[in-house]
């Protein structure tokens, strides 16, 4: 059985399939979006502290197949990474990964940047992609579905950008604005 395995406390450890069917079955319909980690912390740690980076890679593996049943057009992978314009030209992939179902391929496009590690635009990215889901609800709210944001990360998220709760709360008021449930949405 796969483990999660909570680093931020002491011996707590979560069957990953378990707790994953425990979040997901309370949902309706969702847009899933992962968001993994790519700084360099993610790979330094003291001697004999598990990596956070294979933590991260065991999260991928249990919770992707688990998210496809909930998701049906699978997941959108979302690297929590900032990259150049001439990355972006050389693969375009680099920015995300859309429509993930099989876990062995969620595994290796994170598995990539391992060698890529910078810092992380957590704000700025977790900001895009609500601001995109606003949009998408204002302009066709019958088909529109809300996020569901799978974050994994071993620290606190970058000060460039608004907080995680003032783009929740700038979501709420515009979607408040357009006659629309919030709670539908977000």
């Amino acid at each position: 059985m796969d483990l999660l395995v909570d680093s931020w406390s002491e011996a707590v450890v979560i069957p990953i399939w378990d707790e994953a069917q425990l979040s997901f079955s309370v949902l309706p319909s969702k847009d899933i979006f992962y968001l993994p980690d790519m700084s360099s912390s993610m790979v330094t740690v003291p001697e004999g502290v598990p990596l956070p980076w294979e933590e991260q890679l065991q999260f991928v593996k249990g919770i992707v197949s688990q998210a496809t049943t909930y998701d049906k057009g699978g997941i959108d992978i979302w690297p929590i990474f900032t990259s150049s314009a001439l990355e972006k030209i050389g693969n375009p992939e680099i920015e995300c990964l859309l429509n993930v179902t099989d876990p062995a391929k969620a595994i290796n496009y994170v598995q990539g940047y391992k060698l890529k590690l910078r810092t992380t635009p957590t704000r700025k990215l977790f900001s895009r992609l609500v601001e995109k889901g606003v949009t998408e609800a204002i302009e066709n709210p019958a088909s529109a579905k809300g996020p569901l944001f799978l974050i994994s990360t071993d620290g606190k998220p970058d000060e460039d950008g608004p907080t995680m709760q003032e783009t929740t709360n700038q979501a709420i008021m515009a979607l408040s604005r357009a006659g629309l449930d919030p709670t539908r949405y977000i």
